[in-house]
């Protein structure tokens, strides 16, 4: 069974919108236990984002094998809703639902069946990894799976460059830039260890070697990038920062996201673990885990904002996660993902909203049957540009 046919099923299932047949096909499809697997982390991320905790799988199958008897006896009742309920139950994250302290958001009318996309040459295509690397000389490198390279202090996977330790006599500082395209990805291990990943349109100025003694500075140009920072502990104290738009990020073996495209007016910096310090030229604040500083035009002011999860920061694991988000803004993160125009016949459509989790790896007509079938939108595929209606 396609996949896309699973996620509305399971969508439908927490509308309370799933016919009898449909549940025995889900429930039939749920035997195997890597469906169920998969079936849990769809409910984790898509209607249980209001809590911090991790979905416990182990103690989800557990309760499977001690409610299936209590479950086949109830299986029999009649009635959508309570067949539903059964199927809750015996996948045992009913609790977690009704221990939410918000309410699953309502999803927008099914789309009218009787109308359906458009598609004339479909030239759309889902990222890969892909990067162009520039060295210190000017030189620029392609950088992908398909073509290897190997130089003295650094060398490329094919989804990510790799650079030797830095020296300890090093005392000058030559940069490499790395750019990763749209429609494209890609990975940086430094020469203190600390791993970076760049998003799509993205590009990361860096020093080939630190020089100790000195912070460890690097500069993000544009783009989206996810810092693994290693400890200053392990670099006799040399604080880890990162620059954005005259921003400073100061950084103590932590990890964090910054988001700062050219074509959004905001810069975000999100803490995941650990603890960093935000100068702009006018302010300073100090984030927590789980904290996003949004800095706005100008550096007038910093807003910081507790999020209840890191589920937008999944794009870096092969994932978008989207809690009722307009579509104007997850076209804007998809465009630059899948290379391609984005076009909107209608303003009331910009601002539809959509909650739901979307594979990286799926192809761009995969994704808009999910979110064609969660609300009241149509759309034309036409070599690169998507029209949405």
């Amino acid at each position: 069974m396609k996949q896309q046919k699973i996620d509305i099923l399971i969508t439908k299932l927490f509308k309370s919108e799933l016919t009898k047949n449909e549940a025995k096909v889900l429930e039939k499809w749920l035997i195997d236990e890597s469906h169920l697997a998969y079936f849990n982390k769809f409910v984790a991320i898509n209607h249980l984002l209001n809590t911090k905790e991790k979905f416990n799988y182990r103690q989800s199958l557990e309760q499977i094998k001690k409610q299936r008897l209590k479950a086949n006896k109830k299986r029999r009742q009649n009635g959508v809703l309570k067949y539903a309920a059964i199927i809750i139950v015996l996948f045992g994250i009913g609790y977690l639902l009704f221990q939410s302290k918000q309410p699953i958001p309502p999803i927008n009318k099914i789309v009218n069946k009787e109308a359906s996309p458009t598609i004339i040459d479909n030239a759309i295509t889902s990222g890969k990894s892909q990067a162009v690397l520039t060295l210190a000389d000017g030189v620029q490198v392609i950088l992908n799976k398909e073509k290897k390279y190997k130089q003295e202090h650094v060398r490329s996977t094919g989804e990510g460059l790799v650079y030797g330790q830095a020296s300890a006599e090093k005392k000058e500082l030559k940069y490499n830039y790395l750019t990763v395209p749209r429609g494209g990805q890609f990975s940086i291990l430094l020469s203190d260890s600390t791993i970076v990943w760049l998003n799509s349109d993205s590009k990361l100025k860096y020093p080939v070697e630190f020089i100790e003694g000195r912070p460890r500075q690097v500069e993000l140009l544009y783009g989206e990038a996810y810092f693994e920072v290693s400890p200053s502990e392990q670099h006799n104290g040399d604080l880890f920062v990162a620059i954005v738009n005259n921003i400073e990020i100061k950084a103590l073996g932590t990890a964090f996201n910054i988001k700062a495209y050219q074509d959004e007016n905001n810069i975000y910096t999100t803490l995941a673990e650990g603890k960093v310090e935000l100068t702009t030229p006018v302010s300073k604040v100090t984030l927590k885990p789980y904290q996003q500083a949004t800095t706005h035009p100008n550096h007038e002011n910093i807003t910081v904002e507790t999020l209840s999860s890191l589920n937008e920061l999944l794009w870096r694991k092969g994932e978008f996660s989207f809690r009722r988000k307009p579509l104007k803004d997850i076209m804007k993160v998809l465009s630059r993902w899948y290379d391609m125009e984005v076009i909107f016949n209608s303003p009331e459509v910009e601002n539809i909203e959509f909650t739901g989790v979307l594979g990286k790896e799926q192809s761009i007509e995969e994704i808009m049957i999910i979110i064609r079938r969660t609300n009241s939108i149509n759309y034309e595929i036409n070599h690169k540009t998507l029209t949405i209606e």
